[in-house]
């Protein structure tokens, strides 16, 4: 029996196999890295977002002086003083007076306030000038005793101040102090309508 053409015929077949096993060898590889660089390609890439710029603004270069430079003093307001019964008679014909002053028991009302003794003071400005005052930002504070301590304001009566003072015209506030009983009869009331011009400050006691 010849057996040699049977031979023949398995050994194609085998080199078949292996030559197909070989070119899955080397194109497999080829072909999924060709798909791994698509898929790469086809996933957006991520840029890091830039950081916003910060604003930055001038700033002026500090005006010129040393340690060694001497400041101009501010001049204090003059203080006109009478005796708490007088008249204050102001620069620019403006004349400030008390035309009353007592002691009361007044309701605590306001923040920090508290019912206790105090000093109400009816206060006039006359203004005998052309021009007319803004009389709003008038100031009046009272202080009592050797050690000069300061009355607390009160909202119980008060009336302080307001609006425009026309030539020739008066206007009265009344304003409130809380001060002890036995303190009232040495005490300080000053009065400034305006933060440019004198004080008036009237001394006395309440009777």
């Amino acid at each position: 029996m010849n057996l040699e053409p049977e031979l023949s015929s398995k050994r194609t077949a085998v080199i078949i196999t292996l030559a197909v096993v070989a070119v899955c060898a080397v194109v497999l590889p080829l072909m999924l890295g060709s798909d791994d660089s698509r898929a790469e390609s086809a996933t957006p890439s991520q840029t890091p977002t830039p950081a916003l710029p910060l604003r930055t603004q001038s700033v002026p270069a500090p005006s010129d002086g040393t340690v060694k430079d001497t400041v101009k003093a501010v001049k204090s307001p003059a203080v006109v003083q009478v005796p708490l019964t007088d008249s204050a008679k102001l620069s620019g014909s403006i004349t400030v007076r008390v035309t009353r002053v007592t002691s009361k028991v007044v309701r605590g009302i306001g923040p920090g306030e508290s019912t206790s003794p105090a000093v109400v003071a009816t206060v006039e400005i006359d203004n005998g000038s052309s021009k007319s005052l803004n009389i709003d930002s008038a100031i009046v504070t009272l202080t009592f005793g050797k050690k000069a301590d300061v009355g607390l304001p009160m909202t119980d009566g008060s009336r302080p101040f307001t609006g425009q003072l026309k030539p020739g015209a008066s206007a009265t506030g009344t304003y409130v102090f809380g001060v002890p009983k036995a303190s009232q009869k040495s005490i300080n009331l000053s009065v400034a309508y305006s933060a440019a011009v004198p004080v008036a400050q009237f001394k006395g006691g309440v009777k």
